[in-house]
Parts: structure tokens; sequence; C-alpha cells
């Protein structure tokens, strides 16, 4: 479905994100390339905002050898998700989607649909505090944008994760003249952890793989999502 340039292409996004947050002190360099938002009164039709706490279901312990089937929604009736597994120095767990690629670091997680249409991007960075989020995922879609051309951002709006308070946004644009769709979410369970969520879902010829796809595996990964205590 999409070629391996794609891939190389995503991979620098994602690593172009995860050195924009590293360098939070430093003031932002003028971007090359400029990130269209959206006003909060015209907001993108997919909006679908993560689950808040108060409303999440309880998370029964699961036999870390048996997949548990998740209903989602009526565009993907069923997603298989797989046991918890740890980021330890991200201090996060999640549970992998079934039947995704899974790639593991000390503070990331990426995981991506076997066709390449989907690709959700988890990642935590210790930071020493993090202040107000807004400069924050900004700094983010100005990086992004160096990778992701056209990029169309909504407004953000308030979002939660396991608790843990932030923003998202929704995002459009192109790679390497594929259509893309998604969603960016950035939240601070603490004031010295920043984890953010991105998901990237490659556009069909009628427009709609973030909503029949993406979204829901999306959806899936972060209604999972634990923040781990801190080493003592």
């Amino acid at each position: 479905m999409v070629n391996r340039s794609f891939f190389l292409f995503l991979a620098v996004l994602l690593a172009s994100c995860t050195g924009a947050v590293q360098m939070l002190p430093e003031p932002s360099p003028t971007p090359t390339r400029t990130v269209s938002f959206r006003p909060t009164s015209t907001p993108l039709r997919t909006r679908t905002p993560v689950t808040p706490e108060a409303t999440k279901p309880a998370k029964p312990e699961m036999p870390t050898s048996t997949p548990t089937p998740t209903q989602i929604d009526d565009t993907m009736s069923m997603i298989l998700l797989g046991a918890s597994q740890s980021v330890t120095e991200g201090r996060f767990s999640f549970r992998p989607i079934i039947g995704f690629k899974k790639k593991v670091s000390n503070r990331e997680a990426v995981l991506t649909s076997r066709d390449g249409g989907v690709l959700i991007s988890l990642t935590a960075i210790p930071v020493h505090n993090v202040g107000r989020l807004e400069p924050v995922l900004e700094k983010l879609l100005r990086k992004m944008a160096e990778t992701i051309q056209e990029l169309d951002a909504s407004s953000p709006y308030p979002v939660e994760i396991d608790g843990g308070p932030g923003l998202a946004v929704d995002l459009r644009g192109k790679i390497r003249g594929e259509a893309v769709a998604g969603r960016l979410a950035l939240v601070t369970p603490s004031s010295e952890l920043l984890f953010y969520a991105l998901a990237i879902s490659v556009e069909g010829s009628d427009g709609q793989s973030w909503e029949s796809r993406g979204q829901a595996a999306y959806n899936s990964v972060i209604r999972w999502i634990d923040f781990l205590e801190p080493p003592k």
C-alpha cells in the first residue's frame, strides 16, 4: 500500500517530534513551513476527544497469555489487544494491537499496521518543569511541518489520558504526495513528565481511512495507557 520511502519519512517525523520536545528550553528557530490552524468554530468533523478518566471503564486484570477483544465502534467492530507492556524509562504501559508491528525503545513505543496504513507513536520524556502546553504543542507542530506538507491542524481542545490533562489537535496533510490524517495528543501526567501520542493514517481514495481505521486503532490504544509511578 505504501512504499518504503514513506516509512523513512515517518521515521524522520517521529525523531523530529522527540527532538523538538527535548529542546524545550531553547527558543524556536524561524520555521521553513507554516502550520494552518482551524478556528474553534469550525472543528474537524472527525474530532472525537480522548475518553475522559471520569467515564473511562475500569481496567480489569487480564491474564498475560490471553489477548482480550476490545469493542471499539461500528467501523472496526473488534480490535484485539495484547497483554500490557511497560516502557520503563517512559514510565507508562500500553497494550499493543495484535496484528500491528511493534517497536519499543526506552521511552517510546511505535505500532504500525502491516499494510502501512496506520501508525501510532507513544512517547514520554522527563522534563524539569513542563509549564504551559500551548507553546510545546506549537513547537511540535512546526517541527512536524518540516516533514508533513500542507499541514493543517484543528484548534487545540482539552483531553485526558489516564487522568493526565492535556491538549490535542486533529491533523491533515501530505507526506511524499500521500494524503494523511491523524491526531496529536500531548498530556502531563506530572510536572516532570511529558507524554505525547501521535497517530497518522494514510487516506484512501475516499479520504476516509482515518475515520474508518486510524481513529479506532488510536482510541483503542489510548484507552489502555497507564502511567507508572516513578522509581524510588
